[in-house]
């Protein structure tokens, strides 16, 4: 259903705002020209309220929609579709994974499009962490001057350093 102002009033379409408004992460809802419709309180409270706005603009400070959006896609082909972006807000990087899917009307057209916006930021933290220690590890297990190899519980060998290939030939 459309208003007289010719935007899609979504809760005439019989979306319930309090479902939106109780989920933790990140909730905005775009129309087919990119134009915010909704934003639930946390999707508010992380950015601003930006209803109204082009999401591209009101996001991304950009003049055209942003490369790989994911409804971009949604659009395309009807189906749900993942992207992640960092971003850095207040002086801080937050890394966000944005799931968007079509909103349909009763009929099956796409109407809008739901994105919702989830920070990732201390998965990809200890992502980070995990990938150092790996290559901290890495570069001890293969420059210490001593023969090393790491062997499974059947006594094969997994993984063997320059120093005991030297030592064995």
């Amino acid at each position: 259903m459309q208003d007289k102002d010719n935007t899609i009033n979504l809760f005439a379409e019989g979306l319930p705002a309090s479902i939106l408004e109780a989920i933790s992460d990140g909730i905005s809802i775009q129309d087919i020209n990119f134009k915010v419709l909704y934003q639930n309180k946390i999707h508010k409270n992380s950015i601003g309220d930006r209803a109204g706005e082009f999401c591209y603009r009101a996001y991304e400070g950009r003049d055209a929609v942003c490369e790989g959006c994911p409804l971009v896609l949604v659009f395309k082909d009807g189906g749900t579709h993942t992207a992640e972006r960092s971003t850095l807000l207040g002086g801080k990087l937050f890394h966000v994974e944005i799931k968007a899917s079509p909103l349909k009307n009763s009929k099956g057209k796409i109407i809008a499009g739901v994105e919702v916006v989830s920070d990732i930021t201390e998965r990809k933290l200890a992502e980070e962490q995990i990938k150092e220690s790996e290559n901290r590890f890495r570069g001890a297990f293969e420059n210490v001057a001593f023969g090393a190899s790491i062997i499974d519980i059947k006594g094969k060998f997994i993984k063997v350093n320059q120093s005991l290939c030297r030592m064995l030939g």
